[in-house]
């Protein structure tokens, strides 16, 4: 139950700020736009909901993020590029769903300044382990930035954002990890 709490704890902002992104594209006449916006936001939606099951394919997250960074890409116009490269072999493992688009969602918020840069989502195998990065080109983090996160990661820091803690606390649940 706690578990599932905290998977509905995911930014309901998104859902607002997509909306009135509609509504603007529809003011606009940009059609082609409004239509993709909206099956992508289907697409995330399903995913995000997945039959009320706690894993999914690679390939359906990476399906999801996808559709996360469509509709912010439409939304933000040229502020970032992103890329997917993940390896073959992972897209039918299961992965607990919903731990990729939190580190997206920081690293366009976080990582890309006004000038833009680029997002690189990887996904490779490394022994018997999956191992998922999120890069930017933003301008980085400090140290102390670091160890704020490490502390909002472990509750002992409240911070208004939730998308690290989120997916931490998911997966120290379910693996009963320290």
């Amino acid at each position: 139950m706690e578990l599932q709490i905290l998977q509905n704890q995911i930014n309901p902002h998104f859902l607002y700020n997509t909306l009135d992104s509609i509504v603007w594209l529809a003011e606009r006449q940009r059609n082609k736009d409004v239509i993709t916006t909206v099956v992508s936001l289907a697409h995330f939606f399903r995913i995000s909901i997945s039959k009320g099951e706690i894993f999914i394919s690679v390939e359906d997250e990476i399906f999801h993020v996808q559709s996360y960074l469509t509709i912010q890409s439409i939304r933000y116009g040229d502020k970032f590029t992103y890329t997917v490269n993940i390896d073959e072999n992972m897209k039918t493992m299961k992965v607990m769903k919903l731990i990729l688009q939190p580190l997206v969602e920081n690293a366009i918020y976080h990582g890309v300044g006004d000038e833009g840069g680029e997002i690189c989502i990887t996904g490779s195998l490394e022994g018997d382990f999956m191992v998922f990065r999120v890069m930017n080109t933003g301008y980085g983090i400090t140290e102390r930035q670091i160890a704020e996160m490490y502390e909002t990661m472990h509750g002992s820091r409240e911070r208004p954002s939730i998308g690290i803690r989120n997916v931490y606390q998911r997966l120290k649940l379910y693996y009963e990890i320290g």
